[in-house]
């Protein structure tokens, strides 16, 4: 069974409201607080078995699930920041949410085949001294360390994919939310809930929020990723899911200042620079599975970083490259690549 990749999410720099057929001001939408962790997925099957209510659930060890990082459905044995083990605590609110929508959807006729939980990974990092005797520390791992959120690595969701025999897509945010609050499962801050229009034009820049959950100490100058703005009914923009992201300055994937393709193959090459940044370097590497952070690892990280470079690059200029092209294009970011991923290795 092929695996459900989430959703892509696009700059909001590239929102052209002349291409949205609705009306922004009218519409209303969330933005929720942009957590800088790793991207994790829990892929729940054979969910048809909840109908019975004289079936008895304790934890999803019993429905075939499978874990999933951004881009890789995961083994046995993998260590994707102990996600595996952190769900545990979380097993019968996402065994409530599964047998309910199993529920709300039999009326149709139509079987769930699977239902993927999206979420990310992250803590392991708080840039204050905490002790065992104020905080209740595990071990954990440094996922991103751009942003402090607690000194454990934690779990939060914030979207959930249904795969029917007919189709398949994400629930509206109000009912994802519901959700989430009757089973207890955690999910980012909601920073606004206003028209889409209010929300584009939202502060991205504050202090993160997070810490409060944890009841820990505040840290000055501690800011958030930025936002990710939905509806809270599912839209579609440009034929593809409407989610947005606005990161402030810091946390930018390229540099704000855009360039038209030029007319030579030649030239377009110094458009490409502006994508490869030292940020998109982290998230790259936080995508990939049990690769350690030293020299060794150059040729893996650099295979990932130049592909994701090369895919933002075509689609921010709706490029088509024949083969040629995209040849030398790629050996143009492997090149300038090299020395900022040795210093992203050198890095603490």
């Amino acid at each position: 069974m092929t695996m459900i990749k989430y959703t892509s999410i696009k700059n909001l720099y590239n929102f052209d409201e002349s291409m949205f057929e609705g009306d922004i001001s009218k519409i209303k939408g969330v933005a929720l607080n942009k957590i800088d962790g790793s991207n994790f997925g829990i892929e729940i099957k054979d969910c048809m078995d909840l109908l019975d209510d004289a079936f008895i659930f304790t934890d999803l060890k019993g429905f075939g699930y499978r874990i999933q990082s951004r881009n890789n459905m995961l083994g046995e044995g993998h260590n994707h920041y102990n996600v595996d083990n952190l769900i545990r605590q979380y097993d019968d609110g996402l065994l409530r949410i599964v047998r309910f929508l199993v529920k709300w959807y039999a009326g149709t006729n139509l079987k769930i085949k699977r239902i993927v939980f999206f979420g990310e990974v992250y803590g392991g990092y708080y840039k204050t001294n905490i002790t065992k005797d104020q905080f209740q520390i595990r071990s954990s791992k440094k996922v991103q360390g751009r942003v402090s959120y607690t000194p454990n690595n934690e779990l939060t969701f914030f979207d959930i994919y249904v795969e029917r025999e007919d189709e398949g897509f994400y629930l509206n945010w109000w009912l994802v939310k519901n959700l989430f609050d009757d089973a207890k499962i955690p999910y980012p801050t909601i920073m606004k809930e206003e028209s889409l229009w209010e929300l584009m034009r939202f502060d991205p820049k504050f202090e993160d929020p997070e810490y409060k959950k944890f009841n820990l100490s505040k840290i000055e100058n501690n800011f958030s990723e930025g936002i990710v703005i939905k509806p809270v009914k599912e839209l579609k923009y440009r034929n593809e899911r409407f989610i947005f992201k606005n990161k402030i300055e810091d946390f930018q994937e390229r540099t704000q200042k855009k360039k038209e393709p030029r007319a030579e193959i030649e030239e377009k090459y110094l458009d490409v620079i502006n994508f490869i940044t030292e940020n998109r370097i982290h998230n790259v590497y936080s995508h990939i599975v049990d690769v350690p952070k030293q020299y060794e690892s150059i040729p893996i990280i650099l295979k990932e970083f130049v592909s994701d470079v090369l895919k933002d690059y075509i689609k921010e200029y709706n490029l088509e490259l024949d083969e040629k092209d995209e040849k030398s294009i790629r050996k143009y970011i492997n090149n300038k690549s090299i020395l900022l991923i040795k210093k992203f290795l050198r890095s603490e």
